[in-house]
């Protein structure tokens, strides 16, 4: 026995992330399962986005609802993380999932017009689990790496991987208020504020590439190998992912893009409802613009996600 402890026991509730699968991952997220090896903190090079949420998106009332001001947000962590998915692959660096904030709680139980399940004191919004956002089982079925968001935080990563860290400017033009967690209440969970200033990082690097990451953005990602950790910001909604060329296996990255950011439900008033949030970043992975002047003509969600015929038909339109 150990002289003064204090026995605990920790039950992982009924989440949305399969049964063992879920389990497992939430016990992560709040640093409570010391079954994984040391090889998963020390090894391997890994890339994120900065914990960072671009201030209307949290504005309900210019959404229309709470709901759709949810679902605009969900969509953003989609889009995010197809790009780093996309990134990951080609730089050959785990990824690390961002904190998520809901405006929706998840729940079988209709929660609408509040957006929490009966008898919650849930105070929205809230930094929720990934499992309220993806579908863990099936990010663990597909083999593809990935560590929980509070990885970057866990006390068994090693101080040499938290030293070498680059903060990556991809739109350095992009400055506006966000969202970012300033405060910790513990190793896992945060206070969310608004503010301008970015987060302190060893080192830090500016790539202006536009709306568009092509193979020359990559391969500048690639020259920053000696940081073990890459955490990038400034992907704004219309920026595309455009050097799937590059890709080992170009068919076998968007079978994983639309596998895992695929769908998740949420929301209804008399019960849940499947919301295919996701949808709308298909077609991120697209030709590279010809021209800057290409590069502008989007205008975001749908024009710079479709062929430029369609485009011209939606403005005649």
């Amino acid at each position: 026995p150990i002289s003064g402890a204090c026995p605990a026991a920790v039950h992982a509730t009924f989440n949305y992330g399969g049964k063992i699968a879920g389990k497992v991952h939430v016990f992560r997220e709040g640093h409570l399962w010391e079954a994984d090896p040391d090889s998963y903190f020390e090894e391997g090079a890994f890339i994120t986005y900065e914990d960072a949420l671009p201030a209307g998106l949290l504005d309900v009332q210019a959404a229309g609802s709470q709901l759709g001001a949810h679902l605009g947000l969900m969509w953003f962590y989609a889009h995010v993380t197809r790009i780093l998915i996309a990134l990951g692959r080609q730089l050959g660096r785990v990824v690390v999932l961002p904190h998520f904030l809901c405006l929706c709680e998840r729940t079988y139980y209709p929660v609408l017009p509040t957006c929490t399940s009966p008898g919650s004191d849930t105070v929205l919004p809230f930094e929720c689990p990934m499992e309220q956002v993806f579908g863990v089982e099936r990010w663990e079925a597909s083999g593809f790496p990935f560590r929980p968001a509070s990885f970057l935080e866990h006390s068994r990563l090693p101080n040499r991987t938290r030293e070498s860290m680059a903060q990556v400017a991809l739109n350095p033009h992009h400055d506006q208020q966000v969202w970012r967690p300033r405060q910790a209440f513990n190793s896992a969970t945060h206070l969310w504020e608004l503010d301008k200033a970015p987060p302190r990082a060893p080192h830090r690097e500016t790539l202006d590439v536009g709306d568009a990451i092509d193979a020359a953005a990559v391969r500048q990602l690639r020259a920053l190998g000696r940081h073990k950790v890459l955490r990038l910001s400034g992907i704004t909604p219309q920026m595309r992912f455009c050097a799937a060329g590059d890709d080992p296996d170009p068919r076998e990255l968007e079978r994983l893009l639309g596998e895992l950011t695929r769908q998740a439900w949420c929301c209804a008033d008399d019960g849940p409802r499947e919301v295919r949030y996701a949808e709308r970043a298909e077609g991120l992975v697209s030709p590279c613009p010809r021209s800057p002047s290409q590069l502008q003509d989007g205008t975001g969600e749908g024009d710079a996600q479709q062929p430029q015929q369609q485009q011209q038909q939606q403005r005649q339109q």
